[in-house]
């Protein structure tokens, strides 16, 4: 049994993803930005985790955010609920952060909708990192580390 918010879990994450990369000679996430470190890690698992949707998983349940259809039908006050939800993941399943905020920058409704979300959390030794997301129309939402 796997304990998600236990500090082993990052570590046996990472221990997957070196197996993997190994099997496949090359990282499974490519590195365009060449972040040295565990940011660039916690940036790709962010993109995965806010991709996902909750109740996709049988054993994780609660891992990912709510259908964007649904988000849509109760806007804009859905938008907040929605920055709860993802500080909710972040916390729970990103165990390399620590102090983790989440609030909503911007939304904008003119030619397609978009809304922007601030991820503030501190990770050792670095100190506080920031994360943009974008959440587009189509419900993708892109994850952009050092705002």
């Amino acid at each position: 049994m796997v304990i998600l918010n236990s500090p082993t879990h990052g570590m046996m994450a990472d221990s997957l993803n070196d197996l993997f990369e190994s099997l496949l000679g090359r990282p499974l996430f490519e590195n365009k930005h060449e972040v040295p470190g565990p940011v660039w890690s916690i940036r790709n698992h962010l993109k995965v985790l806010l991709n996902s949707r909750s109740g996709s998983s049988q054993y994780l349940p609660d891992y990912g955010i709510p259908d964007i259809s649904k988000i849509y039908q109760d806007m804009p006050e859905s938008l907040d609920l929605l920055a709860r939800k993802i500080e909710k993941g972040v916390r729970t399943y990103e165990p390399r952060l620590t102090n983790v905020r989440v609030s909503l920058v911007n939304k904008d409704q003119e030619e397609q909708f978009r809304a922007t979300y601030l991820v503030e959390a501190e990770i050792s030794p670095e100190g506080l990192i920031m994360f943009q997301t974008h959440l587009n129309a189509n419900g993708e939402i892109e994850v952009i580390q050092g705002v």
